[in-house]
């Protein structure tokens, strides 16, 4: 029995298979299929031919433009700018790494329990071995995103900053607590490239590329002086609390501890560099107007007061605001407890979620008791006594050299 299905090999089959008496119907059923494509090859040639005389036809249709003016034009929508500015400036390692349990860089020192080769590993997704080892390279190192990736958060904080005045239904005392939290963020992102690049590029503006940028390296001094009044302006719009729902926002006590941190950094002789250590530093230093990025050109002393006044601020206000020391009453921790009941007062401040203690955290991955996890378990932990990254961050020993262990009415100082 033959098949007469009519596609190109069939056709073929068909051809060489059939007799005499079956040719002509399949060559006439041949001549309607084409007949039917040259109908249809017609119509759309039609339709191509109207809409090649539409002039409209390659315009965007009315309506589903979503531009910058759209965002800030009520406060639902701004709102959106605003948690994507958290989300590009206040990093998910605050205080732990929401992916694997890496400390933020500057926990980083010599001090850190690094065991090579057999732990050397952990530290890959964040260079941390490389920075231990003093193998950092321009492409290498513990500046997590990299150079630019800071520069897409202070875009966005300049962005809020040129626009939220334009947000319609918003009251003036939101729109003064969302600048201050953009000029927080712009700081902290400055702050970030400096500790890690020196004098960088200074941007207030956000740039549309429509024209060449030259945005040269700033001074020490210059950058400093921003940042500093970025973080008072800051603290002046903000408030030293949020209520429970608002929890993780900036507030004016986390400007000033910034602030503080920024002073810090520029008093040691890294960037004050007395001139008893001249000889030292010689071969990092360039000896001529490039070292403004640097360092300040010359040691000034009274930098480490100001930077400890700054410091004393930071302690005033956050206590004012219902901060201060967490103490469980335990020195040490316990080991191999997966509870918080098992944890000392130093290691129970990067545990407990919300303590007292803590200025500015991220809370997108703030773990809480769960079957036994905790907030930032491994940071400095000995609840797992080396089973993970204990082995790859800075030691409680460590940390506990700043600690004062006085004994007063039964609570450790």
């Amino acid at each position: 029995m033959k098949r007469n299905v009519h596609n190109s090999h069939n056709d073929y089959i068909n051809d060489n298979c059939s007799d005499s008496s079956s040719e002509e119907p399949i060559v006439s059923m041949k001549l309607k299929q084409t007949h039917y494509w040259v109908i249809a090859a017609v119509l759309i040639s039609a339709a191509l031919l109207c809409v090649g005389c539409n002039k409209n036809f390659l315009e965007k249709p009315n309506g589903g433009t979503f531009t910058v003016d759209t965002v800030f034009s009520t406060q639902i929508n701004a709102d959106m700018a605003v948690a994507r500015m958290y989300n590009l400036c206040i990093p998910s390692w605050f205080p732990r790494d929401n992916g694997n349990e890496m400390p933020r860089p500057d926990m980083l020192t010599d001090a850190v329990y690094y065991i090579f080769p057999t732990y050397s590993w952990v530290g890959l997704s964040n260079n941390a071995a490389a920075y231990t080892t003093g193998n950092q390279t321009a492409d290498g190192n513990v500046d997590r995103g990299g150079f630019g990736n800071h520069y897409s958060g202070i875009r966005q904080a300049n962005i809020i900053l040129k626009k939220i005045d334009d947000v319609s239904d918003a009251s003036q005392s939101w729109k003064d607590q969302v600048k201050g939290q953009a000029l927080f963020c712009r700081a902290f992102q400055h702050f970030e490239l400096f500790r890690q690049y020196g004098g960088i590029p200074i941007v207030v503006e956000p740039l549309d590329g429509t024209k060449k940028l030259d945005v040269r390296r700033s001074a020490v001094k210059t950058v400093t002086d921003s940042i500093v009044s970025w973080c008072d302006q800051a603290a002046r719009l903000l408030p030293a609390t949020w209520g429970p729902a608002d929890f993780g926002r900036i507030t004016s006590v986390a400007a000033k501890a910034l602030k503080a941190r920024m002073l810090l950094y520029v008093a040691s002789p890294l960037y004050n560099t007395p001139v008893s250590m001249t000889a030292e530093i010689a071969e990092a230093r360039y000896g001529d107007g490039r070292d403004t990025v640097l360092a300040y050109p010359s040691y000034d002393k009274e930098r480490w007061k100001i930077a400890a006044d700054a410091a004393k601020e930071v302690i005033d206000a956050a206590i004012a605001a219902g901060g201060g020391i967490y103490q469980t009453g335990k020195a040490e921790t316990t080991p191999r407890t997966d509870n918080f009941e098992g944890l000392g007062d130093y290691e129970a401040t990067f545990n407990v979620n919300a303590n007292k203690e803590l200025i500015l955290v991220n809370t997108a991955h703030m773990w809480i008791s769960n079957n036994g996890w905790l907030f930032g378990k491994y940071l400095m932990s000995k609840v797992r006594m080396g089973g993970w990254a204990v082995k790859n961050n800075v030691p409680i020993e460590f940390a506990q050299l700043y600690e004062k262990r006085t004994v007063l009415n039964g609570q450790y100082l």
